[in-house]
């Protein structure tokens, strides 16, 4: 039945609307009148639209390349924040030049936040004026970046090969045990002998060199840098130490020293979409249009992509990728854009960390789309400070400044900006996404170790020392977290729905194994602390309303629906990072990441992958013992294969560690790209 015609809107007409609908294949809007006008402003099938429209501050549907309809707010500017993150120590100046030292000098380390008014160059090098002086933050000459610009090009610009042997930026304390040694002026032992520290010497260093066969430690004296042998390398299994070095509250004899894991120079990455890709990216759009409805939201959804561009190809092409879903999230107007946890891989100096992270962001705001990261394991570097490089507590990424490199950049997009948890609402949708954090450990230690703070512990383990409180391979949600969760669930309007965000899995939360139907194969994940028991009840009181629990961590494509919830995990988007190479992948391409398209009204998930995606598979306990579970990327050799089957003396809580993390058979269910809920 036709309604009747009650107005002519002539060529030209600008109008206003207040609501959009689909009905009898025509799309519509609603008239802001007095008497309610209806208005047809497109053809749904074959699809015609018969004017533009402009969007301000409504969600409105406008006409794309593909002819189709695209759900798709405002572009947004980031605004400039003017702060800069100290990657190496640095000096400040009282003038825009390299030599105009403030004396007393002033020192600023690692991870010191730094406002500043505006940049200047002058020379070889860009300087930042502060209120407090200068500050160098880039080498024009080497394309080296001294830390991370809020304000920053996503270009990468490739840094040309040095010359002199590359700094490791990390602090620390040594102690001489063996010899007498001479400071000198640069890291040889031809160099200009500056003054000698004797036998028994304690001193404080700035990082550290790696050339001549020997190990040398950069010191300040009297605002130069001179170089401290403390290691001749006798070969690639061998080193003569002079000294101690003291690292947090322990005195240890040996690290695994920064060189020899990892490069000196980064590799170089091309941040533009290659033909595959673009031919990807269209048919991507296509697939849209077939699913798309009036009320969809489409979210861009990658995890893991585990950032590093000075350890292998894959970690950083990361780069490349998190360029393509940025590029293509403007380009289809997504609604927005969630990086699931483990942004970097936590494995660098703090200096590279820092950069890497720094470098991501500046990407993911060329999307002009709202975007989110949640925090992994790996975000805090603790892969370096506690397993590389010995308890070194200033290497760790700190939540203050984790916050500030990362969430300050979409923090007035939440509800409630301040923490690594948060509440969008979608503008003029029933969709939200909440962001969870499954790492919420504070940031609190004394004597070098990061203490406690709560009660909580997993069964039968006496957690001591550092391994306490930095997060990698660690899961907790305080109670204020879980609080805040419970309320936002709560407050929901009937008809809304809501779209969760979690690095690590709730799904095993309160088994005591970690064994069943869609579990994260990580023992530390199912001894998980903090208030699972609410939260766990919280999901289940509103299932009704939740689309999804998105995850990663495990590194392999999973899902299931118990509980009356989709739990859905995500692989790593790093290509050798994967625990499956049973899968499938179209163009060629490497990466993984996903588009969702949420379509409220009948409630429908679409999940669509660009790249890998795993099929179903398992993993037998005698292979994971093995040879590991496919998430490392480095191959151990026989002796080292061999050395697990020695007999070894074991701690009460290494024994029950072994008896709870004993693995079974890993199953998993491969990629899904249909839910409803």
């Amino acid at each position: 039945m036709q309604s009747p015609r009650c107005a002519v809107i002539h060529r030209g007409t600008q109008v206003t609307f207040v609501a959009k609908l689909q009905n009898d294949g025509w799309y519509w809007l609603k008239l802001d009148r007095a008497t309610p006008l209806y208005l047809p402003y497109a053809r749904v099938t074959p699809f015609k639209c018969f004017g533009e429209l402009q969007v301000e501050h409504a969600s409105v549907p406008v006409h794309t390349t593909s002819g189709q309809i695209s759900s798709h707010q405002p572009n947004l500017t980031y605004p400039d924040q003017h702060q800069f993150i100290v990657g190496q120590p640095l000096q400040l100046l009282t003038a825009p030049e390299w030599t105009a030292i403030q004396q007393p000098p002033h020192l600023l380390y690692p991870g010191t936040i730094v406002p500043y008014q505006t940049h200047i160059d002058h020379g070889r090098y860009g300087y930042l004026k502060t209120e407090r002086g200068f500050l160098p933050y880039v080498d024009h000459q080497t394309g080296h970046l001294f830390g991370s610009d809020s304000d920053q090009s996503p270009v990468i610009t490739p840094e040309k090969q040095s010359q002199t042997p590359h700094i490791y930026w990390l602090t620390g304390q040594y102690q001489l045990t063996k010899r007498a040694v001479w400071a000198r002026t640069a890291p040889d032992r031809q160099a200009m002998p500056i003054t000698k520290l004797r036998n028994g010497t304690r001193f404080d260093y700035l990082g550290k060199v790696y050339h001549d066969r020997r190990g040398w430690l950069v010191i300040k004296r009297q605002s130069r840098y001179l170089y401290v042998p403390f290691v001749t390398v006798l070969n690639a299994k061998l080193s003569d130490y002079y000294g101690l070095e003291r690292t947090g509250s322990k005195l240890v004899g040996r690290l695994q020293e920064p060189w020899t894991f990892v490069h000196q120079n980064p590799t170089t990455i091309q941040l533009q979409p290659t033909s595959a890709e673009l031919t990807a990216l269209n048919a991507l759009e296509a697939q849209l249009d077939r699913v798309r409805q009036p009320d969809s939201q489409i979210i861009g959804l990658i995890n893991d992509l585990h950032l590093d561009r000075y350890q292998t190809p894959a970690t950083a092409a990361g780069f490349h990728d998190l360029s393509v879903v940025s590029a293509f999230a403007r380009r289809a107007g997504l609604d927005a854009l969630v990086v699931n946890g483990d942004l970097n891989d936590g494995r660098q100096t703090l200096d590279r960390t820092i950069q890497d992270i720094g470098t991501a962001v500046a990407i993911l705001k060329t999307s002009q789309r709202p975007f989110f990261i949640t925090q992994g394991n790996h975000d805090d570097n603790s892969g370096f400070a506690r397993y590389v490089n010995g308890y070194r507590t200033e290497q760790v990424v700190t939540q203050k400044l984790a916050y500030q490199l990362r969430n300050r950049a979409f923090e007035h997009l939440l509800a409630e900006p301040g923490h690594f948890y948060g509440h969008y609402q979608l503008p003029n949708s029933r969709l939200s996404l909440i962001l969870l954090d499954a790492f919420d450990i504070p940031d609190s230690f004394k004597n070098g170790y990061f203490a406690r703070g709560y009660d909580e512990a997993p069964s039968g383990i006496h957690w001591t020392g550092i391994l306490q409180n930095i997060r990698h391979s660690r899961s907790r949600f305080q109670t204020a977290q879980v609080d805040w969760l419970i309320k936002t669930l709560t407050d929901l309007k009937p008809d809304e729905q809501v779209l969760i965000f979690t690095h690590d899995s709730l799904r095993q939360a309160t088994t005591q194994r970690a064994v069943g139907q869609f579990w994260t194969y990580d023992w530390f994940a199912n001894n998980q602390q903090g208030d699972y028991h609410r939260l766990t009840e919280a999901l289940s009181m509103h299932r009704h309303q939740i689309v999804a629990v998105m995850s990663g961590h495990t590194h392999v494509d999973d899902w299931a629906d118990t509980d009356g919830i989709n739990w859905i995990t995500t692989t790593s988007n790093v290509a050798d990072r994967r625990k499956s190479r049973h899968g499938r992948t179209k163009n060629g391409l490497t990466s993984a990441w996903d588009l969702l398209v949420v379509n409220p009204s009948n409630r429908e998930l679409y999940r669509f992958r660009v790249g890998w995606q795993d099929q179903s598979g398992h993993i037998s306990s005698w292979q994971v013992r093995l040879f590991g579970d496919g998430t490392d990327p480095r191959h151990r050799s026989l002796r080292d294969l061999l050395k697990q089957f020695k007999p070894t003396k074991q701690t009460e809580n290494t024994k029950r560690y072994n008896q709870l993390s004993q693995q079974v058979t890993q199953v998993w269910r491969g990629f899904r790209g249909y839910f409803t809920y």
